[in-house]
């Protein structure tokens, strides 16, 4: 262990040495620069000393020709070259120049006060008449106008250039967030609402241990209460909830499919989505569904006047993204995402392929005499913004996941080599239009349509039993949703609306031999009306709720759903909130058969029937508080949840329950502690959550026992630092152990079952992993940059079992064991454009 601290911390080291000094190096006196031009091009420069003493740069790469490398030098300093004839070229110095603007309120004419606006290295506040003077280089630098409130705007320091100065109007931004309570959260780019929501802004991001990449679905895990026990990222335990619990919208689309790898890697991409919120409790009354947490990934409505690109690769996959300007009024955002192990199977793609696909009929021990797997995934995603009027905008959104495994299993038999070719794919896609109309500056509505289409397939043969197994699990969903914003007064906003929902799912089992043909449909319609209040009587309280009335159509049943959320502050550092909130779903995931769609992804989606899958309930109430000290923060929260009427088939039960069907409930007692020290470069964290979480089954044996998520004891220990280019994260993540069942004894009954000791009597070992990530930024020339990244994730390589359960097989017990990944490393390279 002391020889792996070590290491470490000479990595670390090495990495913070090798970065600076690298980019000391590479700085040049211009002289020096121009020179070796002169050199290589046969070419001679013309200039005054004076113009150039105190300029520095880097050397142009080498591959540049004499047109690419003068423009390189351009884009970094203030020169100006000018080609007289075929071997002599004069170099003049441009003189920034002052710009100024006057920034008012569209809508209301008002100054805006206060407002930063932002040159590449200078800064300035605009006054009260809301105006401002900036410096900048009227041909390379763009100048960004930033107000709260208000939409942010970008101009090219040329476009400033008019006199009298130019006025600028600010369109207000209305924000359907509370005020910040606790910014950087962690880490940069994590914000606290009052409401008590965590707000996750990609935009300004720092780094987190083991993450070079942007995921949503592990980033939200670093925040207390949340984890993944099974470390799938489509497997989000949101305070002891189970992942079909989880309501997840990417721009008001609901998504049933959240992981590529069948839930390794989030398939949500945050490049189009740039905020993301969590809300665990206190959820507006807008949004239903998510007994257990809410993850909403929200796009930007702003209009691109600028292109913007990326294109970017890891050892799992690559990535590309334009943000592109269509004429004045509109853009186009376009991000797409495939794995490359077809074009290169690196070792990183072989751990996850190996975690993924463990204990199902894709890798076993006793396999045909030739097994040949191709796996792949893809995601693209769109969105077009168009402002219509100054009044008016309309949005279109369109994502599609993919995931498709194909495996050809050859047998021999009498000599003669059989092979057959099984497959399973998992595939979303979504769709919708968003329109948006300003009455006045306090009157706001917006209407949305939406469509998302979920669809899982297999198909798995038996080779020996010349069977074929199908099976299909499919969602069609459309909705719409009417949401009005109304500002009484500076304090009080109302947010009433309607929704209509219609959701339907079918599932087919058909099976050639013998022939057998299974297919249910099912189809449920909700109308629901709500509102929404936020209230600030001061600005040391916040009180907010509204009140969900939601009609189930075809179970002739009305479901009232109030939400709460208070925040008080007691003094200047310290704020104490309460949430409180009644939720409903109607769809669940449950697992017939451990080995259904090839064990790869054996949950399917189901509607509630009110016979026996009833439509899910859960209440839950939580009281907290935040103390901020200078540069402290210390927080802790208490909560209470209760979900009613799960099925006993949605929970993964591996015991004796595991083909027993039951209604029953699961409750939690919980608590999360944290403690975050944030300095200018560092930031550190402590975290702490215990949860006692029961399951009471009725109709089972044990009516009350352990659930199967029942983690007692979480431990988070992690810091960052940032300086400027170079962000370096580690990390340790440590739970207690997962409830197990045990065996009672080696005995195996005639209907070959196993004799099981009490349900979840005992703990599989604790888990414990350290990650490291580092990321550095290189610029490589005006408005280019070069992102690059390395991690380790459990570079200690610690072996952690999962899961843990029983098998019989011809009279022998088989104990099967779930391994976490291994020490797993990963590379990215951006180029950002």
């Amino acid at each position: 262990m002391r020889q792996s601290r070590r290491l470490i911390l000479t990595f670390f080291a090495l990495l913070f040495f090798f970065s600076h000094a690298q980019e000391i190096q590479k700085q040049q006196s211009v002289f020096n620069v121009l020179s070796n031009i002169e050199q290589r091009f046969d070419v001679r420069f013309t200039y005054a000393d004076n113009d150039l003493k105190d300029l520095f740069i880097n050397q142009p790469k080498i591959g540049l020709n004499l047109k690419k490398s003068l423009a390189f030098i351009e884009s970094q300093l203030p020169l100006s070259f000018t080609l007289l004839n075929d071997n002599v070229i004069t170099i003049t110095r441009l003189k920034t120049l002052v710009f100024c603007g006057t920034l008012k309120d569209k809508y209301q004419n008002e100054p805006i006060v206060g407002a930063t606006i932002q040159a590449r290295n200078k800064a300035v506040i605009s006054s009260e008449n809301g105006s401002f003077e900036i410096e900048v280089n009227p041909n390379t630098e763009r100048v960004t106008i930033r107000s709260i409130g208000y939409k942010t705007v970008t101009y090219l320091g040329k476009d400033l250039l008019a006199k009298p100065c130019k006025t600028i109007m600010l369109i207000p931004l209305v924000e359907e967030l509370s005020e910040v309570v606790v910014s950087n959260f962690l880490t940069a780019g994590i914000n606290k609402r009052k409401n008590g929501f965590f707000e996750i802004d990609y935009e300004d991001f720092g780094i987190l241990p083991g993450l070079i990449d942007q995921d949503v679905l592990q980033t939200v895990q670093t925040l207390p209460g949340i984890q993944s026990i099974d470390e799938r990222v489509s497997s989000i335990n949101i305070r002891g909830g189970t992942n079909d619990q989880n309501l997840i919208l990417w721009d008001g689309i609901k998504m049933y499919q959240s992981g590529h790898f069948f839930g390794l890697i989030s398939a949500l991409n945050p490049k189009i989505g740039s905020k993301v919120l969590l809300i665990k409790n206190g959820t507006p009354s807008s949004l239903t569904d998510g007994v257990s947490g809410t993850i909403l990934l929200n796009s930007s409505n702003t209009i691109s006047k600028y292109l913007s690109a990326e294109a970017g690769i890891n050892l799992i996959s690559a990535d590309v993204y334009a943000d592109i300007p269509v004429g004045e009024k509109s853009s186009l955002e376009i991000s797409a995402r495939r794995s490359i192990n077809d074009v290169l199977e690196t070792n990183t793609y072989n751990q996850f392929f190996d975690k993924a696909f463990q204990n199902t009929e894709v890798i076993f021990d006793n396999a045909p005499i030739d097994l040949q797997e191709k796996f792949s995934f893809f995601d693209v995603n769109v969105r077009w913004n168009y402002e219509l009027s100054d009044n008016d905008r309309i949005r279109l959104n369109f994502i599609n996941v993919t995931n498709d495994l194909v495996f050809l299993e050859s047998v021999l038999t009498d000599g003669i080599i059989d092979s057959r070719e099984s497959s399973a794919s998992q595939n979303s896609l979504g769709g919708g239009i968003f329109y948006e109309h300003r009455w006045n500056d306090r009157f706001f509505t917006d209407l949305q349509f939406y469509g998302t289409d979920y669809s899982l397939k297999s198909a798995n043969v038996d080779i020996i039993n010349d069977q074929l197994l199908s099976q299909e699990n499919k969602v069609l969903e459309t909705g719409v949703r009417f949401n009005n914003t109304i500002l009484l007064n500076d304090a009080l906003k109302i947010k009433p609306g309607y929704q209509f929902v219609e959701t339907g799912i079918t599932n087919v089992t058909d099976v050639n031999n013998p022939v057998f043909r299974r297919a249910i449909k099912e189809v449920v319609v909700t109308h629901a009306v709500f509102s929404d209040i936020d209230y600030y009587p001061n600005t040391n309280t916040y009180l907010g709720g509204g009140l969900r009335a939601s009609y189930i159509e075809k179970f002739d049943r009305l479901i009232l759903e109030p939400r709460l959320r208070i925040d008080q502050k007691l003094g200047s550092d310290i704020s104490i909130n309460l949430l409180g909130e009644f939720k409903h779903q109607t769809t669940t995931q449950i697992v017939n058969f451990q080995n259904d769609f090839l064990g790869v992804e054996n949950r399917r989606w189901v509607l509630s029937n009110e016979e026996n899958i009833p439509i899910i309930t859960s209440k839950q109430l939580s009281l907290g508080i935040d103390y901020k000290p200078k540069n402290w923060l210390f927080s802790a929260e208490g909560y209470y949840k209760k979900v009613d009427d799960i099925n006993s088939k949605s929970q993964g039960f591996l015991n004796q329950y595991q083909f027993i069907e039951a209604i029953g409930n699961y409750e939690i007692f919980g608590a999360d502690f944290l403690i975050n020290m944030r300095q200018k470069r560092f930031s550190s964290w402590l975290s702490y959550s215990f949860a006692r979480n029961d399951y009471s089954f009725p109709a089972l044996q044990e009516n009350s026992f352990s659930s199967n998520y029942d983690i007692r004891h979480i431990i988070g220990l992690a810091t960052s630092y940032n300086y400027n280019k170079l962000k370096v994260s580690a990390g340790l993540n440590w739970h207690s152990g997962r409830p197990t069942t045990p065996l009672a004894s080696q005995n195996i009954s005639e209907a070959n079952t196993l004799d099981y000791d009490d349900a979840n009597s005992s703990l599989i070992g604790e888990y414990m992993r350290f990650d490291l990530s580092a990321t550095y930024d290189f610029k490589l020339g005006s408005g280019t940059n070069l992102h690059t990244g390395i991690s380790l994730w459990n570079i200690l390589d610690e072996s952690n079992v999962i899961n843990q359960y029983f098998r019989s097989n011809d009279g022998i017990i088989n104990e099967i064991q779930e391994q976490a990944l291994g020490r797993t490393p990963n590379i990215t390279v951006r180029l950002e454009f």
